[in-house]
């Protein structure tokens, strides 16, 4: 009986797994492209994505979403916003992974934004931006951001389906 050579190849990508099978099949050599879970999992598994809470201690509904985080056992990165201001670059990043518009940000109810005019329709978004990253107070509040998406936490529940999902 002649001797049997075998390989084990293992690819961190589905898609690389299945290009390799590819290649290898087309050498001649019998291969097979096997998943022990859904991709999804294993990129949970294999890369722990860094939380980012922007938080106001003296706001209620800030402190009820950084509770549940805290209660579920979820390590997040606390950065009182109060104190360090978003720049305009940092600002326009998180407006985009919430899938919103400067606008939507804004926190209308506080003297800020009556004092600045910004109930405006015509101001532009880069004004809006430039007056949350001098006001801060004018951002909403609380924000959980994954770094490649983000939600505010009204209700404070949202911020568990961002991380859940």
């Amino acid at each position: 009986m002649p001797h049997q050579r075998r390989t084990f190849a293992f690819c961190v990508a589905q898609v690389h797994a299945e290009f390799m099978t590819e290649q290898l099949n087309q050498s001649g050599v019998k291969a097979a492209a096997v998943y022990t879970m859904p991709l999804l999992k294993l990129a949970r598994i294999t890369m722990p994505v860094a939380l980012t809470l922007y938080h106001n201690p003296r706001c209620s509904k800030s402190r009820q979403a950084l509770s549940l985080l805290e209660e579920r056992g979820i390590d997040v990165n606390v950065v009182r916003y109060l104190d360090e201001p978003l720049t305009p670059e940092q600002l326009k990043a998180l407006i985009d992974r919430l899938g919103c518009t400067p606008r939507d940000l804004l926190r209308k109810g506080e003297a800020e934004y009556t004092e600045l005019g910004l109930g405006i329709p015509d101001i532009s978004n880069d004004v809006l931006i430039e007056a949350m990253s001098s006001h801060p107070r004018l951002m909403e509040r609380p924000i959980l951001d994954t770094g490649e998406k983000a939600v505010v936490g009204r209700p404070p529940e949202m911020v568990l389906k961002l991380v859940e999902s």
